[in-house]
C-alpha cells in the first residue's frame, strides 16, 4: 500500500464534516465533488466512523466518529471511543498471539497518517467488501472440499458470517481446528459482536476482517 499524504488532504480539506456528522446528510459530504484534485471516489459510512473509496489508489480512507465539535451529536455516538485507533489496538494484540500471528492476516490493518482540524485520519488498504462481490464471483474464493470441511465442522454454528466466506477461511488455515480457535480470538476480543457482511470481505483474494472495532461492545 503506497501512499502520498499530498494526494490524501484534498478529500480531507473540501468536505464539511462537522455538519455532516451531525445531520449525516449526504450534501454536505458530497458539497466538493466536483474538486479537480479530488479524482473519483465513493464512500460509505458505519456506526463508527465515514470511509472515502478513491477509485485510483489501493487504500480507503477512514475518519472516525469522534470530535469535540459542538454540533456533533453525542447522544448516540460515544465521544470518547475512537474505534479506528482500537483497531490499531487489536490488531497488535492479535498479531502477539500464539502461532506467530498467523491471525492477523485476517485482518487488514489501519494506519494513521494524519490530524485535520481535530479529525484523526487514518488508511487501510482497499479490500473487496463482501457485499459488494457478486454472488457468482464469491465461488473462486474457496473450493468445494473446504465447503464440505465447514459443514462437516459445524463452523457455521460459530458465528453468523457466511459459510462461503467461512470456507475460504478454512481453506487459507487448512486445518479446522485452528479456524476454531481463530473464532475463538474474535469472541476474546469482542470482535464477533459486530461482524457482518459490510465488515468482511476479500483481499489478493484471500478473506478479510476489514472492520473489526466491533461497536458498543
Amino acid at each position: 500500500m503506497n501512499y502520498n499524504i499530498n494526494d490524501i488532504m484534498p478529500y480531507i480539506e473540501n468536505y464539511e464534516f462537522g455538519e455532516y456528522f451531525s445531520t449525516r446528510e449526504e450534501d454536505f459530504l458530497i458539497s466538493s465533488i466536483s474538486c479537480a484534485e479530488c479524482p473519483n471516489f465513493d464512500w460509505d459510512d458505519g456506526a463508527s466512523k465515514l470511509v472515502l473509496i478513491p477509485e485510483d489508489k489501493d487504500y480507503v480512507i477512514k475518519i472516525p466518529f469522534n470530535s469535540s465539535h459542538d454540533e456533533f451529536d453525542d447522544s448516540y455516538y460515544d465521544m470518547s471511543r475512537n474505534y479506528c485507533e482500537e483497531e490499531i489496538d487489536l490488531y497488535n494484540k492479535i498479531s502477539m498471539e500464539g502461532l506467530g500471528g498467523i491471525f492477523s492476516q485476517f485482518f487488514l490493518p489501519l494506519t494513521r497518517v494524519e490530524e485535520f482540524q481535530e479529525y484523526d485520519i487514518y488508511i487501510q488498504p482497499k479490500g473487496q467488501v463482501y457485499r459488494q462481490v457478486p454472488r457468482e464471483k464469491r465461488s473462486h474464493f474457496y473450493s468445494q472440499g473446504s465447503m464440505s470441511k465447514v459443514k462437516s465442522s459445524n463452523l457455521n454454528h460459530y458465528t453468523t458470517l457466511p459459510d462461503d466466506w467461512i470456507a475460504a477461511v478454512v481453506e487459507v488455515l487448512k486445518d479446522v481446528h485452528l479456524v476454531k480457535k481463530f473464532f475463538n480470538i474474535l469472541s476474546k476480543y469482542d470482535i464477533d459482536q459486530d461482524l457482518h457482511c459490510g465488515n468482511i470481505g476479500y483481499y489478493n483474494g484471500k478473506p478479510v476482517i476489514i472492520d473489526y472495532g466491533s461497536f458498543y461492545d
